[in-house]
């Protein structure tokens, strides 16, 4: 598996100067899918932390506030 990165650049000022700045993408195995379909449309809040020769990608669902 490879993580993607890509280079956004936008244009401001009639094309005078470009802003640019980079997302990192991880793409999720086929066999994780159910799994994730039940976040999805959901706020999430996402931790990186590094592990060993590696890191871990934590990813939780905000709580909904309660509607009156």
């Amino acid at each position: 598996m490879k993580i993607y990165r890509r280079v956004s650049k936008k244009s401001y000022l009639h094309g005078k100067r470009v802003y640019s700045y980079e997302r990192f993408y991880v793409p999720v195995p086929k066999r994780f899918h159910n799994i994730i379909k039940a976040f999805l449309s959901r706020e999430l809040k996402v931790k990186v932390e590094p592990e060993g020769e590696g890191f871990i990608v934590r990813v939780q669902a905000v709580p909904r506030p309660k509607q009156p």
